[in-house]
């Protein structure tokens, strides 16, 4: 795994940790709505619970990025 790659991961896990530590209060109150699955907006639901951390993912990825370019 080279070093660009190395960056984008970690700086995509970082967003998203700090995502899930900002958010976690709405994201706790959401788990009863979760479980059990059923329902006709379920999945609906999930989807966007879990597309929620698409954008903090893609701007750690940048940002990791943008450093590995700087640092070469």
């Amino acid at each position: 795994m080279n070093r660009r790659t190395r960056y984008r991961l970690s700086g995509g896990a970082l967003a998203v940790l700090v995502t899930l530590v900002l958010f976690r209060e709405p994201l706790a109150s959401a788990g009863p709505l979760l479980w059990p699955p059923g329902g006709p907006r379920w999945a609906t639901f999930v989807l966007v619970v879990l597309l929620s951390f698409a954008v903090p993912l893609m701007v750690g990825a940048a940002l990791g990025e943008a450093l590995a370019e700087r640092g070469s």
